[in-house]
């Protein structure tokens, strides 16, 4: 039946192709070896393969290899709903119809099909669609994997985005040395299990003569700062989550935070563990890191059943769990800091990282790849409109200020009130897809492909758009992004 599918796809006898098996834990070991034993320049084979071959962080200088050299004619993912039988079933498990061509012939622009379902997906013009190798060097430069693209426009919209920006940090590769314009750094600071011995819980430090300050425990001279984990921050903010809800238990997901508790500038989520200020201090000295807040992000994400796949947030200072990775912008104050949290908060930019994240972890290589706007990309007027909306979304309680005072010494705290956070938000996301270069039917596109094309296999923030119609009877953030978008285009919103 799989040498039918090839016969299916190639137009020709099936029988010609050395097939390896889904799920074999030698698929790559027999791949390889299967291309090494092709002796004719013009042989063609073909594979049934794991889609991870593509996509994966493990596999990229293999598929680097096949995309330098022009080898691969086409690589076509379905997720398995029982048409290869013995081979599992259910969506997560995926492989892929790969064709590998000989020595001789070069193949000028790869097909791509992803996620799916059925054999005449094949023939669909907006499923299947065409990259080349320039294009994969510029839209992931560093590994040469392939992005995940559901259609035909995404492919076409992500290229354009790349065109006009580049990605955070382009490593050095032969003679071209790295290129690191934000001078990005990553970290992360504590391992939940190998740095566990250095962790204490409150019970822990009120049996040691520890007093509770806000959320710092002291006992004279020492300090113990709170320990931050993935699921205490969301967008734009550092209290998303509070572990006095769980009865400091833990918990996979933390109780939503009252707006009544948000609104006051004075209150501070608790985490479960708390670390030694000393501890995070002779951590942070190999970075030269001297400010006293962190940008984070989530490391566990998931692009098909998340809301948003990349989530970020400027912290207080504290201690960090490896859950949330750190990114330091090196010799970048916080004034131009502001603008790369907006820029990785964008919907445009989030939109382009659901084209990259294939599994449930939002790696450093995924990261580094971001099409993100340099710090000279951006105009005065750009930071007279960005900058006031970022200090309304992030210092909303005390302690924020001293991030607050760096951007704006004179300002203070801005009160949390969700449909001014929701408006200012649409606001940031309706400027930076002018920024990207996109027109209003493009973000129209990104914020819901069915609005656009009916029908259309594409789905982008679906998971989004259901929650809020269930939370407000609209999809809001659609609604605001888009009246924000048309007072740009009037002159109506400065």
């Amino acid at each position: 039946e799989a040498a039918s599918v090839f016969a299916h796809v190639n137009g020709v006898d099936g029988g010609r192709y050395p097939l390896t098996g889904v799920g074999d834990v030698n698929t790559y070991a027999l791949f390889a070896e299967t291309i090494r034993q092709i002796t004719s320049p013009n042989g063609r084979a073909g594979f049934i393969v794991p889609s991870g071959l593509a996509t994966d962080n493990s596999t990229k200088e293999y598929f680097g290899d096949l995309i330098s050299k022009k080898s691969l004619d086409s690589f076509f993912e379905f997720e398995n709903e029982g048409f290869f039988p013995g081979a599992g079933q259910g969506h997560m498990l995926r492989f892929a119809l790969t064709t590998i061509v000989g020595a001789v012939e070069q193949i000028q622009a790869t097909r791509y099909l992803f996620q799916g379902k059925k054999l005449e997906h094949l023939h669909d013009p907006e499923r299947v669609f065409t990259l080349s190798r320039e294009d994969i060097k510029r839209v992931n430069p560093n590994t040469l994997t392939c992005p995940i693209f559901q259609s035909r426009y995404d492919a076409e919209l992500t290229k354009k985005i790349y065109q006009r920006v580049s990605v955070l940090i382009r490593e050095s590769r032969g003679s071209e040395p790295e290129q690191n314009p934000w001078g990005i750094r990553f970290m992360a600071m504590f391992h939940m299990s190998n740095d566990s011995h250095l962790f204490k819980t409150d019970q822990d430090l009120k049996s040691e003569g520890y007093e509770l300050r806000a959320n710092h425990f002291a006992r004279g001279a020492d300090t113990y700062v709170p320990l931050y984990e993935s699921k205490m921050i969301q967008l734009y903010t550092h209290r998303h989550g509070d572990f006095r809800d769980s009865n400091h238990e833990r918990a996979h997901i933390l109780p939503s935070i009252p707006k009544e508790r948000l609104a006051d500038k004075m209150y501070v989520t608790m985490p479960y563990y708390w670390v030694s200020q000393e501890e995070v201090n002779e951590r942070l000295s190999e970075f030269g890191w001297d400010h006293q807040w962190f940008f984070a992000w989530r490391n566990v994400t998931d692009s098909r059943a998340s809301a948003r796949t990349l989530v970020t947030s400027v912290i207080p200072f504290s201690g960090v769990g490896n859950s949330l990775p750190i990114y330091f912008p090196i010799g970048h104050q916080a004034e131009d800091a502001a603008l790369l949290l907006a820029n990785m908060s964008s919907l445009v930019l989030d939109y382009s990282a659901r084209m990259k994240v294939g599994g449930l972890n939002f790696n450093f290589f995924i990261f580094k790849q971001l099409p993100i706007i340099e710090p000279s990309g951006y105009s005065q007027d750009d930071k007279a409109f960005i900058l006031p909306r970022v200090i309304g979304l992030t210092c909303n309680a005390d302690d924020m200020r001293p991030f607050l005072r760096e951007i704006d010494p004179d300002g203070d705290t801005v009160n949390f009130e969700k449909s001014k956070r929701a408006k200012a938000q649409a606001e940031l996301d309706a400027y930076y897809a002018k920024l990207y270069g996109l027109s209003r039917e493009e973000l129209q596109f990104v914020l819901d492909p069915q609005s656009v094309k009916p029908g259309y296999p594409s789905e982008t923030f679906a998971v989004l758009k259901r929650n809020e119609e269930r939370e407000y009877g609209e999809y809001r953030t659609q609604r605001l992004v888009l009246e924000a978008w048309d007072k740009l285009e009037t002159g109506e919103l400065h």
